[in-house]
């Protein structure tokens, strides 16, 4: 009934203590704006990397708010 309206299908798989769920995955094309901004992601990551001294800052801003990370590369770990 899911599937005819349009939506994800999920599949639930009964293991011998617990259930999960196991999603299904669509491939769709990314728009012109996302491969763009994806292709100027990986030039400046390959430049651009953050020590403990002096991390490194993630921003992404949806429509109603901006959210902001603080990353240390060296250490893998994301400070704030």
């Amino acid at each position: 009934a899911r599937a005819a309206m349009g939506g994800a299908s999920m599949t639930t798989t009964k293991t011998t203590s617990t259930t999960r769920r196991a999603s299904v995955v669509t491939s769709a094309k990314m728009t012109p704006k996302e491969s763009k901004r994806q292709q100027r992601h990986r030039k400046i990551r390959s430049k651009v990397s953050g020590s403990p001294e002096r991390p490194r800052i993630s921003v992404y801003r949806s429509n109603q708010h901006v959210y902001v990370q603080v990353i240390d590369d060296e250490n893998q770990k994301t400070i704030a």
